[in-house]
């Protein structure tokens, strides 16, 4: 009876990839973040939950079909990135101090998002998700994916964390 009861508590899931804590950060490079890249990961975590390997849909901006990324600006001030079909714009998005820009106390470049809430399929919950992004020692740029959410499932409470990685090269 008290397994039973502990096992209507909490279900959690967490999936954590280590090659996160281990990817080498060029900081110089991060501080001066620029240039393009390409718009698919040539690497990404697996698991119980896939890292997302399109930059367009990690970045929620309608441009899957691009092929490749510009990043431009002053990671202290504002960071406009831009995705392109061959040498056609299809959407551009901008990253300032006010709008989702931050500079982590490692230097490492965070683009927030806010949080939402959801439901369907019996569930309801709350979900957040960040990316914080730098350029690593091969000059690619690289995305930590952080998420996490917790709320019901029917009648039992769940709750789920991940920290992925997705390397994408320079082009």
């Amino acid at each position: 009876m008290v397994f039973g009861l502990a096992a209507l508590t909490v279900a959690a899931c967490v999936s954590i990839d280590n090659r996160v804590s281990t990817e080498p950060i060029d900081r110089a490079a991060t501080q001066r973040i620029s240039g393009d890249f390409s718009n698919r990961a040539s690497y990404r975590s697996t698991g119980e939950f896939l890292a997302r390997d399109n930059l367009a849909d990690l970045l929620g901006v309608p441009a899957k079909t691009a092929d490749r990324v510009r990043i431009s600006g002053d990671p202290n001030e504002a960071l406009t990135i831009t995705w392109y079909l061959r040498d056609e714009e299809k959407a551009s998005r901008l990253f300032s101090k006010e709008f989702g820009l931050a500079i982590a106390a490692d230097g490492l470049i965070d683009l927030q998002s806010e949080g939402k809430w959801g439901s369907g399929e019996g569930a309801f919950g709350y979900e957040t998700h960040s990316v914080r992004i730098f350029i690593n020692s091969n000059g690619d740029l690289a995305t930590v994916q952080l998420g996490g959410g917790g709320g019901l499932f029917g009648p039992f409470p769940v709750g789920v964390y991940a920290r992925h990685l997705a390397i994408f090269p320079r082009r």
